[in-house]
């Protein structure tokens, strides 16, 4: 069976630039990522692109095939911005980052109430491992055994 080509990934001097700023920029994540796959799909010799197959560009890369195609049409699609984080489904957050802020302020900033010094008034206040008895440690939505692991049932 014969699959049509896929069609060129041609990119404007604005795109290239901005796709190479993209990719080499470390505090960048996931999109130096999608930058360095559609910059490779479009590498081919100078004045004449000629674009390269997904699997070779997978296989430098290091990444699964899908995940070429998948940011190579997003791109094809909706150009640069279709490499950005998509909105995340669910209802909108409650609380703004004005106000995250204000609290870490406050925490940061602001002595602790009398008699207080850390997360707990004493260490005996810690939640109580129920494995080995040892003292337990906020991780997340749960506590984590410092000594043993156990934990109190996250998902």
């Amino acid at each position: 069976m014969t699959y049509p080509k896929p069609a060129l990934v041609l990119l404007t001097d604005g795109e290239l630039a901005r796709l190479a700023e993209w990719a080499g920029d470390p505090s960048a994540g996931p999109l130096a990522v999608r930058a360095r796959i559609v910059l490779a799909c479009a590498a081919g010799p100078p004045g004449r692109p000629v674009g390269r197959p997904v699997s070779s560009v997978a296989a430098e890369l290091g990444l699964s095939r899908d995940t070429v195609r998948k940011w190579r049409s997003r791109f094809l699609a909706m150009r640069l911005a279709g490499l950005r984080d998509a909105p995340r489904p669910g209802a909108p957050g409650t609380i703004t980052d004005e106000q995250v802020a204000g609290v870490i302020a406050r925490l940061l900033l602001e002595a602790p109430p009398a008699g207080q010094t850390a997360l707990f008034n004493s260490w005996e206040d810690a939640v109580e491992c129920s494995k080995c008895g040892g003292r337990m440690v906020r991780t997340g939505s749960c506590y984590t055994c410092r000594d043993c692991g156990q934990n109190t049932g996250c998902s």
